[in-house]
């Protein structure tokens, strides 16, 4: 069903009478067919509830829920807090924080309809601990010094504050301007330590290896389709993988819930600025 409903296409109006103007469709099929291709646009973009015929579902899926019980458990019960959300886009997180905040701001290197403040992660143009929390999500391994933009991260947020910080393990390469960096587990609880003035963190891979190597054919696959004519046929191998993929890595984790996984695509992490 899902195949069916997002599958590219136009709509073919009934009733069109014949004559000059009988490829002209009627205003109102164009305006549903514009709106249902925004709908689908809409849907293809949205983080928190991602499409699984699409190959970043699984990353998306995986980082959302952890990033909701994440916010939930740091900030439940607060309110009135100031929130900075660096690299921010479209803000697709925002739905998850707002509701604990008094003042939420949006930055990013260039403007868009949701940014508040056009700069670079690496030199915050905010006065020290102003903010009680920090969303950074994919935003260092496009950085030109990720450890530059945590130490500003730690110095804009208050003592206590706690800050959100997603990004890559093993992914294609996809500039936004640029794309330079790639972690593993230890050496991203490494640039933490190195950059956290005393801040108390914990790290959660997004899912497992399963997760992580369904994630890479999916992009790979919708790559390699752009550009030629099976693009809008792609959908249903990517959504097989999804769905392998991810009940695979459910097994995973059911047999072997001691031993960590040795392949992943995506970290989050949640640090809290020491209180001195």
């Amino acid at each position: 069903m899902w195949f069916i409903a997002s599958r590219p296409g136009s709509i073919v109006p009934c009733g069109v009478a014949l004559g000059k103007d009988a490829r002209k469709p009627p205003a109102v099929s164009s305006r549903l067919g514009r709106g249902r291709r925004a709908s689908r646009e809409r849907r293809s973009v949205n983080r928190l509830e991602p499409v699984p015929w699409h190959a970043n579902y699984l990353l998306r899926r995986a980082l959302g829920a952890q990033l909701r019980a994440a916010v939930a458990e740091r900030l439940s019960g607060r309110s009135e807090l100031r929130v900075l959300d660096v690299g921010c886009g479209g803000k697709p997180y925002a739905p998850l924080i707002e509701p604990y905040a008094a003042e939420y701001v949006g930055l990013d290197y260039r403007p868009g309809p949701n940014v508040d403040v056009v700069a670079r992660a690496e030199r915050l143009p905010f006065d020290a601990q102003r903010f009680d929390a920090l969303l950074c999500s994919q935003v260092l391994e496009h950085s030109d010094d990720p450890s530059a933009v945590l130490r500003e991260a730690w110095r804009v947020l208050r003592p206590g504050g706690v800050a959100f910080v997603s990004t890559h393990g093993v992914v294609n390469y996809h500039p936004n301007p640029d794309d330079y960096w790639r972690w593993t587990q230890t050496g991203l609880a490494r640039l933490f330590k190195m950059t956290g003035r005393g801040c108390r963190s914990a790290l959660r891979r997004t899912e497992g290896p399963q997760t992580a190597l369904g994630y890479l054919m999916g992009r790979q696959a919708e790559a390699l389709a752009a550009k030629t004519p099976v693009r809008t046929t792609i959908a249903p191998l990517v959504f097989f993988l999804n769905v392998a993929a991810w009940n695979l890595d459910r097994l995973y984790r059911r047999h072997y819930v001691d031993r960590p996984p040795n392949l992943a695509c995506n970290y989050l992490a949640v640090a809290v600025r020491a209180a001195t």
